[in-house]
């Protein structure tokens, strides 16, 4: 458990956020440097496919029948993109930059969900600082846009922390689950991640593992999936809009089609010479 290991973790924490810890740590095991990874269904929706002789992933699933879960979890099988191939102009994430109108959305958003209200004061010796005396998030007025986000995403943990902690609350004690937050916000946007050292690992961690050491880092893992969640629903505006598949159209419409009511936004229209296999 060293900082740059932990780093690792975070940002395949962050890649991997939809996935179950369960399912990440399996990923892991598997395929270490494993970046995106998808379901065939999912990677055909893209305009990709699994190579011939593509191994892929062993994860778990739940078993859905009738539309709803029976409760089991059945053995899945995933890809990661280097067992792929197909369209290469798929974007998989969005980069937040300074200035832009994607990170100001956020900041927006991060500010309208923090427990306490934010406000902008100058001459504070940080970047951000949450005060638990006054029960307010402070950011400076001449830091940028990344700043202020990587700031809010950080002290909101410790706002949240105080909320459930009360007296007992100590900035010190929720350190490592606030700068792991915001690294893997910092690292899953594109932001630069210098400026996290990582020197507040706890000492009960050094020396652990298996469950004992899942149950001291599971809650910084999950609560930085929490927020990567909420920040993609957000960001959904932002992405490009990928072209649906033909396939996954005719299933979407298929009482249509069959009843004869559904007709194509787009008319597809026969060549006038036709060519090749259009003959």
């Amino acid at each position: 458990m060293t900082p740059e290991n932990w780093k690792l973790f975070l940002a395949i924490n962050a890649s991997m956020y939809a996935y179950s810890q369960g399912n990440q740590d399996r990923i892991f095991e598997q395929s270490p440097n494993a970046s995106v990874v998808m379901s065939k269904t999912k990677w055909r929706e893209l305009g990709r496919y699994p190579q011939r002789g593509a191994k892929g992933i062993q994860i778990t699933a739940p078993e859905i029948k009738d539309g709803k879960h029976t409760g089991n979890y059945i053995d899945a099988k995933v890809y990661n993109i280097s067992e792929t191939y197909g369209r290469d102009s798929i974007k998989h994430n969005i980069i937040l930059e300074d200035g832009s109108a994607a990170i100001k959305s956020e900041i927006e958003r991060m500010e309208s969900s923090a427990p306490v209200p934010v406000e902008i004061k100058d001459g504070i010796a940080t970047d951000s600082f949450y005060s638990p005396e006054d029960r307010k998030i402070y950011l400076r007025s001449d830091i940028t846009d990344s700043e202020k986000y990587i700031g809010l995403a950080r002290e909101k943990q410790y706002a949240q922390a105080h909320a459930s902690q009360g007296k007992s609350y100590d900035r010190s004690n929720n350190r490592f689950i606030a700068e792991s937050v915001a690294y893997s916000m910092a690292a899953k946007y594109g932001m630069d991640t210098q400026e996290f050292k990582f020197d507040c690992i706890p000492d009960a961690i050094n020396g652990l593992d298996g469950k004992d050491l899942s149950e001291l880092i599971d809650p910084s893992a999950a609560a930085s999936r929490n927020e990567i969640k909420k920040a993609e629903k957000g960001l959904d505006q932002f992405k490009p809009k990928e072209r649906t598949s033909v396939v996954t159209d005719l299933k979407a419409h298929k009482k249509g089609i069959e009843n004869g009511s559904y007709k194509a936004k787009t008319p597809v229209k026969m060549p006038t010479t036709p060519k090749g296999r259009d003959r």
